[in-house]
């Protein structure tokens, strides 16, 4: 059996069970411990990465997929040569035959997302390893914010969150930025602080500030997304070291919790996921390779079909359907990008 030290009244954790826990969960994951099954419909390859990563941002607007970032060195190796800045566009208009386009490159980070609005890409903070290739991991949480211009082509700095924050998610409802989850990482003799509110900021409002929200948790590794002015976070990893598969809901107009459907059983199937709302449609790829759909009385999950099992990916909708990107599986980063027909 695994031993974990207890955290602390500050909520720090160790650094060195996050790295047994997850080695275990490659492990896992490479060898099997999930069922093979048969569905009906088929992933389409579309052209790759330009590289094998995983932990980053990615967003589809204006009829492109946008990626931001990520973790390109093997599983538990951090450095400053392990993150990138890098910025790549996919045209959706002729999505079998696209290749990656560069863009503007930025601060080099993993463990953040990025989302679209109006006229702008928003990176909300993220994690910068500030050791060397070969010494000892010394990894720090970031409170920056940058905003990219689909019309100037270039990146600009944006008003800073509060406090530092990464393995958060960040989503958009009605023109306001919520930040969700995460923790604040100090370095190697800093520990970590789990963050247990939301930040959110009007961005409708040049003169607004950053305001935070009561969250009933306290979760990493989580993913979120706005569904039917609803924000919905699934999963994570708790403050107690262990994988949740639970559901919460967020409505921002009445300020209040409810719990939704908890994901479908599978030992890793609530860690890093992946999420987005197709033709309003809730779909979330899980660690075990199943692609979700809520169902329409948002009771319980159906399963779409079968793919690869990964974690720390991204999903996006597009054209008809939606298209799963990147990600880590069997202690490896994937480049793989896949197409797959939402019924």
């Amino acid at each position: 059996m695994w031993s974990f030290h207890k955290l602390e009244p500050v909520r720090r954790s160790l650094g060195q069970c996050r790295s047994i826990f997850m080695l275990s969960a490659f492990g896992l994951l490479s060898y099997g411990f999930i069922s093979d099954h048969s569905f009906g419909t088929e992933p389409t390859l579309l052209h790759p990465l330009p590289f094998a990563v995983s932990s980053f941002g990615a967003v589809a607007t204006q009829d492109s997929i946008f990626v931001f970032g990520g973790h390109v060195a093997p599983v538990h190796e951090w450095s400053k040569q392990a993150v990138i800045g890098n910025f790549f566009k996919l045209d959706l208009k002729n999505i079998s035959n696209s290749t990656w386009t560069t863009l503007d490159q930025e601060q080099a980070l993993q463990g953040m997302n990025i989302v679209a609005y109006k006229k702008n890409i928003y990176r909300v903070g993220g994690m910068e390893p500030q050791n060397e290739k070969g010494e000892d991991a010394d990894n720090f949480s970031v409170k920056t914010v940058s905003r990219y211009s689909l019309e100037k082509k270039q990146w600009e700095a944006f008003k800073p969150l509060p406090q530092p924050r990464s393995s958060h998610d960040v989503i958009l409802n009605n023109g306001r930025l919520f930040t969700i989850g995460g923790w604040d990482m100090q370095g190697d003799s800093g520990g970590q602080v789990w963050c247990d509110t939301i930040d959110c900021i009007d961005l409708n409002d040049p003169d607004a500030e950053w305001q935070s929200i009561h969250q009933p948790f306290m979760r990493r590794a989580l993913i979120a997304a706005e569904f039917q002015d609803c924000i919905w976070v699934i999963g994570g990893f708790t403050d107690e070291e262990e994988i949740t598969r639970e559901v919460n809901i967020y409505n921002p107009k009445k300020n209040s919790w409810t719990l939704g459907p908890r994901l479908p059983e599978g030992q890793f199937n609530g860690f890093a996921s992946a999420a987005c709302v197709f033709e309003n449609q809730l779909i979330v790829n899980v660690a075990d390779g199943t692609l979700l759909k809520l169902s329409s009385d948002h009771e319980h999950w159906g399963v779409i079909t079968k793919v690869s099992p990964r974690i720390v990916h991204r999903i996006v909708p597009a054209n008809s359907g939606v298209v799963l990107i990147g990600g880590a599986h069997n202690g490896h980063n994937l480049d793989t990008v896949e197409f797959i027909t939402i019924p």
